[in-house]
């Protein structure tokens, strides 16, 4: 356009189309079509200056007549981007990283569910069988290795030997044998004076000694922390009934090798057949627990001395002419 400016001669027509050219492009201009004139009108003072003014002329409006024909045709690139625009602005932009998010902590909470919540037990639990047979077993629990008689173990899994993380075993009170057959009223029946000893060595290598979980965790939970003598030379403390043991007994009795520390479930309408706990540790890394019946609390100090033998026997060796896999 400067040289439009800058020469007198420069045809009207030529920079009418230049200057329509511009307009439609939307470039900021000062052309403007002048109603008097074909040519530059520098008289026209400081408007002059920086306007070029053109008269109407038949092929502008062609040009303009054109140019509508082809809008109405072909929407110009603005309408299309418009219209291209429109969908996307009815998405938020939050919307992407809303859902990488909601996936992410999705997948974290499986990884950790799977990596730190405790294992479930099996949709069918596997039912106990016990057998005769009396080769020898070898397992571990946590690094804690025995070797148990076939007729201890109560499982049919447990008999395939190896790595677990716990081993649940019976023997015959009051000789501590193992299933024999004869047994198989008692293990089924669960009867008061069952004289089946149920047994489970686990791993836990966070399991307190007697004397100090009898200190730290029951005590809290008695009614009279000196207790009172009980029966069969033991010592007995009652809980309390706000306590979560309020459905069981608590009796201490004393041997050379330390404390014995009972819990015994009450008799009761609800529970007909009553069953006493004991709990210790036998290693760094191992736990044992057993139970029997409480009709049989005469005979702690007897089964206390029965179950020591078998563990013995089932961590330091062998019988003779034992047989193993």
């Amino acid at each position: 356009m400067q040289g439009c400016r800058a020469h007198a001669r420069c045809r009207p027509n030529f920079c009418a189309i230049l200057g329509h050219i511009f307009a439609l492009a939307g470039l900021p201009s000062n052309f403007r079509p002048a109603a008097h004139s074909g040519h530059m009108t520098p008289g026209n003072g400081a408007q002059a200056r920086g306007s070029i003014y053109f008269t109407q002329n038949p092929m502008l409006d062609r040009a303009k007549e054109m140019t509508r024909a082809t809008n109405r045709g072909f929407p110009s690139a603005m309408s299309q981007n418009e219209d291209i625009d429109g969908p996307i602005r009815q998405h938020s932009g939050w919307l992407i990283p809303l859902g990488v998010f909601i996936v992410t902590t999705g997948l974290s909470a499986l990884f950790l569910l799977y990596y730190l919540a405790p294992v479930p037990p099996s949709f069918v639990k596997e039912q106990s069988s016990p057998t005769t047979a009396t080769d020898i077993v070898n397992l571990r629990v946590n690094g804690y290795e025995l070797r148990v008689p076939a007729n201890y173990l109560l499982y049919r899994s447990a008999r395939q030997g190896g790595e677990s993380k716990e081993v649940a075993l019976i023997s015959v009170f009051p000789d501590f044998r193992g299933y024999d057959g004869s047994d198989a009223g008692d293990v089924a029946d669960n009867a008061p004076d069952s004289s089946i000893i149920y047994l489970l060595v686990r791993d836990d290598a966070m399991d307190l000694p007697e004397k100090e979980r009898f200190d730290r965790i029951y005590l809290n939970y008695v009614v009279n922390q000196q207790g009172a003598p009980g029966p069969f030379g033991l010592t007995q403390y009652a809980f309390r009934e706000d306590s979560g043991y309020r459905g069981e007994d608590l009796f201490v009795g004393q041997t050379p090798a330390g404390p014995v520390v009972l819990r015994c479930v009450k008799l009761s309408d609800r529970v007909p057949s009553p069953s006493c706990l004991r709990d210790y540790p036998v290693s760094k890394t191992a736990a044992i627990s057993y139970r029997f019946k409480r009709t049989h609390l005469s005979d702690w100090r007897a089964i206390n001395d029965g179950v020591n033998a078998l563990l013995r026997q089932f961590h330091g060796g062998k019988k003779a002419g034992a047989q193993e896999r």
